[in-house]
């Protein structure tokens, strides 16, 4: 009999912040990328946080320059840097996802992780977490250092990847569970039996609340789960503290 899958984003949906961002800035904070760089990340945060640019800008923009300086990092040095992530940040996650993904695992699902941040990082936290499987962003290596290009993208891919890995590896979509936050997650959850979006941004709010998708809210120590009344306002249907 195959076996059910489970699919969890990563960043914003069992980690509470972004892998990316922690590791380009243990990155920054050792020296690893020039002056002008470096002095960049800060002023885009800032402007983040201030609500000057919206996250989306602010994700592209760091995105773009941390991949555009990749070559001059060797792959030993992203990886220490991702240790140290790791070492202070790998327990930053969400109560919710992480009980769903213990539950999901006891009753026979085999977990995948599917992220945009890159495989280095995002492998060792999902496994550390328990996950069976971690699909991430890849760089090719040639002869031990980064080429600048990517082998494997998965933003915008995930569905993608989540159907490719599920056909080679003999397993079903019958049953399947998979969790996002973002825009980016919505293919993925799309070809899945049970889609939840967790605590989603605008456009995934909105493809859920067309689709009739579970949607669950954790703030502070409470996962509110919400389903639409039949005059239309959601309303709250569960509670589940930790």
């Amino acid at each position: 009999m195959s076996k059910k899958i489970a699919a969890f984003d990563i960043d914003g949906t069992l980690f509470r912040w972004q892998l990316y961002h922690e590791l380009a800035f243990e990155l920054k904070k050792r020296g690893m990328f020039d002056t002008e760089t470096a002095q960049r990340f800060d002023t885009i945060l800032t402007s983040w946080k201030k609500r000057s640019i919206s996250w989306h800008e602010y994700e592209q923009e760091l995105f773009g320059k941390f991949e555009s300086h990749l070559a001059n990092i060797s792959p030993e040095e992203l990886k220490d840097a991702a240790a140290a992530v790791l070492t202070k940040s790998s327990d930053k996650v969400y109560r919710y996802t992480q009980q769903l993904a213990h539950s999901l695992k006891a009753d026979g699902y085999k977990l995948i992780a599917i992220t945009a941040s890159h495989q280095e990082i995002a492998e060792p936290f999902a496994l550390q977490h328990g996950f069976d499987v971690c699909i991430g962003r890849q760089s090719e290596e040639i002869d031990g250092a980064y080429t600048g290009t990517i082998s494997r993208d998965t933003y915008g891919q995930k569905a993608a990847l989540l159907e490719q890995y599920i056909a080679e590896h003999n397993l079903t979509f019958a049953g399947s569970v998979a969790v996002g936050d973002s825009a980016s997650d919505i293919s993925m959850l799309e070809i899945v039996e049970h889609p939840i979006a967790f605590n989603p941004n605008d456009e995934l709010f909105a493809r859920a609340s067309e689709k009739n998708w579970e949607i669950v809210i954790e703030r502070k120590n409470i996962a509110y789960t919400l389903q639409k009344d039949t005059n239309g306002p959601y309303l709250l249907a569960k509670t589940d503290s930790f």
